[in-house]
């Protein structure tokens, strides 16, 4: 079969000009943006990408809660970032994290977060379609920083530990986790509130294996004890959110530093909430 493409010297016309070799290519700079579009990701990855539907920024992971660790629900669907903080990537979320801590999220550019990572514009458009993508890449992290501190600490608890001491665990890790990674925490219940749907999403959704784990403590408090009385999922699900909120709030006004203090008070919430105290 022979090449029946028209031959540039016969047809009196340059290669650029001929159809199928480059026509669509005479202006150097609008061909260098079709193909920077080319190369570059989607938006977002799928669980990152916008959309009312919740379901979409969820990670797979299995129903059957009773028949799993405590310490695995900690972050059944929270993604577990192994970026080095010395990789491109770690340090432009750093970069990131470092920069609204001091200008503010909206105030923050492009052009402040590869400064701040000393990385260029082409290598941050390897790991991020823009600043927003970015920003939820960021929370995602804080995410996981405390749900690895509170996994490992069930994970020292012994199996048979009853749910009270259980709950103990989780939120005053959770209030330590708090103090001692300040920028990542405000990332997550501070800044993700003010910004863009996707990290609001994103945040949201970091309850939900929260509150499976009080619904899981309090059905064993259930099984060992009668009179523990039943609650709504609808009830348990309020105490992720009220916690996260006053954490909000005392992060605000005090600063991080200051949540450790507030963790008998978060536990005596919780363990009255779900009639265990």
């Amino acid at each position: 079969m022979t090449d029946e493409r028209p031959d540039p010297a016969r047809s009196g016309r340059p290669p650029c000009a001929v159809k199928g070799d480059g026509a669509h290519n005479r202006n150097p700079r609008a061909a260098a943006q079709r193909t920077r579009a080319r190369l570059r990701p989607a938006a977002f990855p799928a669980p990152y990408r916008m959309t009312s539907d919740r379901k979409a920024f969820m990670r797979p992971s299995t129903t059957r809660c009773e028949s799993l660790h405590d310490s695995d629900l900690a972050d059944r669907r929270a993604a577990v970032r192994t970026d080095s903080p010395s990789s491109p990537r770690g340090r432009l979320i750093a970069a990131l994290v470092e920069c609204v801590e001091e200008k503010g999220y909206p105030a923050t550019t492009l052009g402040d977060i590869v400064a701040a990572a000393r990385v260029s514009r082409s290598t941050f458009y390897e790991h991020f379609t823009n600043k927003e993508h970015c920003f939820v890449e960021s929370v995602h992290t804080g995410i996981a920083i405390l749900a690895q501190r509170v996994r490992a600490a069930l994970g020292r608890l012994p199996r048979e530990a009853d749910p009270r001491v259980r709950i103990a665990c989780v939120i005053t890790t959770f209030c330590d986790a708090v103090a001692d990674e300040p920028r990542f925490a405000r990332m997550v219940l501070v800044e993700s509130a003010r910004v863009e749907r996707a990290a609001t999403a994103v945040r949201v959704l970091a309850m939900d294996p929260i509150t499976e784990m009080y619904r899981h403590f309090h059905a064993r408090a259930r099984a060992v004890d009668p009179l523990v009385p039943p609650v709504s999922s609808e009830l348990i699900a309020l105490i992720p959110d009220a916690i996260s909120e006053r954490t909000r709030r005392v992060m605000l006004t005090e600063g991080a530093h200051a949540v450790p203090a507030s963790a008998p008070l978060f536990i005596a919430f919780t363990t009255a909430v779900l009639g265990m105290d």
